[in-house]
C-alpha cells in the first residue's frame, strides 16, 4: 500500500465523508462509508488515514495500524492474515484470560495469539488500492494487554506512549507533602488505573455519595419513591454537604448496618462503614470510590437511569465553593458530578478527598482522589487539583 497519504489526497478529494466505495475485491458486492480519521499520539497529529464503517465499527487500513504501533514501540509485522507484536523487554504483558474469538485474522504478542479478528479488504482512498482494514476496537484491547492507553471518540484515534501515572504525575506528588491514593476508571478503554491503591481512607463527606445510593437502591428493589423526607434531605447533603440532612439520611439508610449491606451488594470490600453513628469515619479505598461512583455514571444492577441521573444531577450541582477537586484543570466545555470531603485528622493532618465522574472533549473516565498528612485543607484542595490536571491532560 501507498504510504504517501499527502500526495495522494488530491486523486482521493470526491471520497471524503459518508461516500461508499465498490471495488474488484472480496467484499466487491459490498459498498461501505468511508471517512476521514485521525490518529495523534501524545496529543501530536501522526496520520490522517481514511476508515471504513460497517455495523458502528470502524475499520483502519492496516498500515496506519502498525505505523501507529512503532511509534509506541512495539516492534510489528504483517504477513496478510496475522499482525505479529513484539514488545521491548521487560515491557508488561497482560497474557492472562484469552479468548481470541474468530476471525480471518488474527494478532499475536511475543508469540501467543491473543486475538481473532474478521478483517476486510477494501480500496484505501489514499492509495487508490485494495488494503487490509482491521476493526480499531479488538486493536484496543490487545494494546491494553501492553498498558498501551488509547481512546476512540469515532473520529480521532488517541494514543499515549507514557502511562496515566506518567513523570510529570509523579514529580508532581512527590513535590506534595500529601499521602495520596488514586483511582481512575476511563471508559473510552475500559481500564481501570491503580495509585497506591493499599491505603485506607477516612471518608469524610464523600461517604455521602454511597448513603445516595443506597437509598436510591432501596428504592428500586423495593419498587418505591423516595419518601418526602428523603427527596427534602437528600439536595442539601450532596449540593451543600450539609452534615446534619447527611445524619438523617444516614439513619433512614439504616445506620451502619445498612450501609454495610449496600456495600456488600455494591462490591465495595474495602469499606467499612463508621461506627457509632460516625458516618465521616467510614474507611475506604481509591478503588471502591471509583466502583460507586461507576455506578451512577454507567448504567448497572444496582441503580436504574432514573436514578443514576438524579444522583449525578445533584453532584453536578454542587455549591461554587465546594466545586473543587476532581473538577480541578477541566474545562468549562466538560460535565463534571463530584462529591468532596474534608476532616482534620490531629495525627493525620487534613483528610481531603475528591471523587467524580467527568465526561467531554473526548473524555470519559471516573475518578478518586483520596489524600492525608495535609498541613490545611487549602493545601489538600491543591494537591487533588494538581492531580486532577494532569489526569485530564492524560485522557
Amino acid at each position: 500500500m501507498n504510504k504517501g497519504l499527502i500526495s495522494s489526497l488530491v486523486a482521493a478529494a470526491v471520497l471524503v465523508g459518508g461516500v461508499g466505495l465498490h471495488v474488484s475485491t472480496a467484499q466487491a458486492s459490498l459498498t461501505y462509508p468511508v471517512k476521514r480519521d485521525r490518529i495523534t499520539l501524545d496529543g501530536e497529529s501522526v496520520s490522517l488515514p481514511y476508515g471504513l464503517v460497517t455495523n458502528g465499527t470502524t475499520y483502519m487500513p492496516i498500515w496506519y495500524l502498525t505505523d501507529a504501533l512503532s511509534r509506541v514501540g512495539i516492534h510489528n509485522t504483517w504477513n496478510g492474515t496475522s499482525l505479529q507484536l513484539t514488545t521491548p523487554a521487560n515491557a508488561p504483558v497482560d497474557l492472562d484470560g484469552i479468548h481470541p474469538g474468530h476471525g480471518n485474522m488474527n494478532i499475536v504478542i511475543n508469540g501467543t495469539l491473543v486475538q481473532n479478528v474478521s478483517g476486510i479488504t477494501y480500496v484505501d482512498p489514499a492509495s487508490g488500492k485494495p488494503t487490509t482494514y482491521m476493526p480499531i476496537w479488538y486493536v484496543m484491547q490487545v494494546l491494553n494487554r501492553m498498558e498501551i492507553r488509547s481512546n476512540w471518540n469515532g473520529t480521532n484515534w488517541d494514543l499515549w506512549n507514557t502511562p496515566i501515572f506518567g513523570t510529570e504525575f509523579e514529580n508532581f506528588v512527590r513535590s506534595r507533602a500529601s499521602t495520596v491514593s488514586v483511582a481512575v476508571y476511563d471508559a473510552n478503554n475500559g481500564q481501570t488505573y491503580l495509585f497506591n491503591p493499599n491505603l485506607r481512607f477516612d471518608t469524610a463527606s464523600i461517604v455521602k455519595a454511597t448513603i445516595m445510593a443506597n437509598l436510591l437502591h432501596q428504592s428500586e428493589i423495593h419498587h418505591t419513591l423516595l419518601t418526602a423526607e428523603e427527596k427534602s434531605l437528600m439536595p442539601p447533603m450532596i449540593e451543600y454537604s450539609n452534615n446534619n440532612d447527611a445524619s438523617a439520611l444516614w439513619n433512614l439508610s439504616g445506620g451502619a448496618t445498612g450501609i454495610g449491606q449496600f456495600l456488600r451488594v455494591a462490591g465495595m470490600d474495602q469499606t467499612t462503614p463508621g461506627a457509632y453513628g460516625y458516618w465521616g469515619l467510614t474507611q475506604t479505598s481509591a478503588l471502591d470510590q471509583v466502583k460507586l461512583i461507576r455506578d451512577y455514571a454507567y448504567p448497572n444492577p444496582l441503580l436504574d437511569a432514573q436514578e443514576r441521573n438524579y444522583g449525578l444531577y445533584l453532584m453536578e450541582h454542587v455549591v461554587n465553593y465546594e466545586d473543587w477537586g476532581v473538577s480541578g484543570g477541566v474545562p468549562d466545555t466538560a460535565t463534571v458530578a463530584l462529591k468532596n470531603g474534608w476532616l482534620p485528622i490531629e495525627s493525620q493532618g487534613w483528610e481531603i478527598n475528591s471523587i467524580g465522574y467527568i465526561v467531554g472533549d473526548g473524555r470519559n473516565y471516573v475518578v478518586a482522589v483520596l489524600t492525608r498528612n495535609n498541613p490545611s485543607e487549602a493545601y489538600g484542595i491543591a494537591t487533588i487539583q494538581g492531580i486532577s490536571r494532569i489526569l485530564w491532560q492524560e485522557q
